[in-house]
């Protein structure tokens, strides 16, 4: 695929605009594999607006490496939240009141060609990492406050074209 839409799921007309990613299987059909270099996903829809006391982000990712240079994102709109990794660890970050709190995971031992569930939480007070349906050493990391969470144009796959993710990414979901 070099440039077209695929629909937003939701029924909230979040269609996404992909950009120079292909297609392979996924853990449930199809996947987009992105190349760790141009390959992103941008979603321009309207989002809803203000702060929120709650937010969960999740996803299924089939990194192609083990370590990640940069801060490669699997979902990423500026100033709001991410799902992103570190060299090696998966970082959740939310941002308060303009300001970047993260979550680093403790797990650094990621299988290149492995698919992973992930999921950041925030409950309003806590923000906790799940990899693949268990809860992240890490976690919890208190934080009580609102959460800015109304942000269109979100990024999967990179971060605005920088910070690229190499592998396959699948099942994005965001909650409020």
């Amino acid at each position: 695929i070099q440039e077209t839409t695929t629909p937003d799921v939701s029924g909230n007309g979040n269609d996404a605009q992909v950009n120079v990613a292909t297609v392979t299987k996924g853990v449930d059909g199809r996947a987009l594999d992105f190349d760790g270099e141009a390959s992103t996903v941008v979603c321009l829809g309207a989002a809803p607006g203000g702060e929120s006391p709650a937010l969960t982000l999740e996803a299924w990712v089939r990194p192609a490496v083990s370590q990640f240079p940069g801060f490669p994102a699997v979902l990423r709109p500026d100033g709001a939240y991410a799902l992103r990794y570190t060299a090696r660890s998966l970082g959740f970050l939310l941002w308060f009141a303009g300001n970047p709190v993260a979550l680093q995971s403790a797990k650094t031992d990621w299988v290149p060609g492995t698919w992973y569930h992930i999921v950041g939480t925030y409950d309003g007070n806590a923000m906790r990492l799940y990899i693949d349906g268990q809860l992240d050493p890490a976690s919890p990391v208190l934080r009580p406050g609102m959460v800015h969470a109304g942000v269109a144009g979100a990024y999967i796959g990179s971060n605005r074209g920088q910070y690229a993710f190499k592998g396959a990414i699948d099942e994005v979901r965001v909650y409020d």
